[in-house]
């Protein structure tokens, strides 16, 4: 609305005369501070509105990777392996066929220091009297290879994994890196061989539910003990289970 001859017109107000035009005026700026503050408000409201979606999603999502990590870390070396396999198809003269199935009955993850007993008893035993192939580290892993990738290959082209566990094996973070892989593929397919007395103070969490869960076996220098330790490894390696 406009007035016309707004320097004409009077209001009178405890004795005093104020020009319309200049009541007009003083509206004028108040309302229009009043509207600029209120959109200042309206857009402070959002900003904190928004930097606030913003950082609870931040703390949501660290909160998965941090719980899912290893899960997130076996799908990605997974489809890593599977990018080189495409790579190498490509580059090759003709297309080669990749067998989904096994190729090898058992991983074995294990520390250097326990490497003779496994060249010793553990590969005669299995592989010459048994006829099961093994993947053992430092006999099959590829030269050149970057360890991480290997170890993943290998837990996932073999039916089950045995975890060779030492107290060295618990201290070394390679040792730790198979047992959450193992672990992130199939908790069904692992075989615990307890080597020795472990230290509790080294024995993760994920291990202690390992071991309460899973059917293990134990090496002792006793010749009866060492049987028993044999033919529960058969049974768990062949069947899976344990026949009493």
């Amino acid at each position: 609305m406009h007035l016309l001859n707004q320097n004409k017109y009077y209001c009178s107000y405890n004795n005093k005369k104020v020009l319309i035009s200049s009541i007009i005026r003083h509206l004028n700026e108040q309302c229009g501070i009043t509207s600029r503050h209120v959109v200042h408000n309206k857009s402070q409201n959002a900003i904190i509105v928004t930097l606030s979606i913003v950082c609870i999603t931040i703390i949501i999502s660290a909160f998965v990777t941090y719980f899912c990590r290893w899960k997130l870390r076996w799908k990605l070396y997974k489809l890593k392996r599977v990018v080189n396999r495409h790579r190498q198809d490509l580059n090759s003269d003709q297309l080669v066929e990749v067998d989904e199935l096994y190729m090898y009955h058992a991983y074995v993850a294990s520390h250097d220091e326990d490497i003779q007993w496994v060249i010793n008893h553990l590969i005669p035993k299995v592989e010459n009297e048994w006829g099961l192939q093994l993947m053992v580290r430092l006999r099959d892993f590829p030269a050149g290879g970057a360890i991480a990738d290997n170890i993943v290959e290998a837990i996932d082209r073999s039916e089950k994994t045995l975890l060779i566990l030492s107290n060295a094996f618990l201290r070394s973070k390679w040792g730790d890196f198979e047992v959450q892989m193992a672990v992130t593929k199939d908790y069904n397919t692992i075989i615990p061989c307890v080597m020795e007395d472990l230290n509790p103070k080294l024995v993760s969490s994920v291990l202690k539910r390992l071991l309460k869960s899973n059917s293990f076996v134990e090496w002792t220098g006793d010749h009866d003990g060492q049987a028993l330790f044999w033919y529960k490894l058969s049974q768990l390696l062949i069947n899976g289970h344990v026949i009493t």
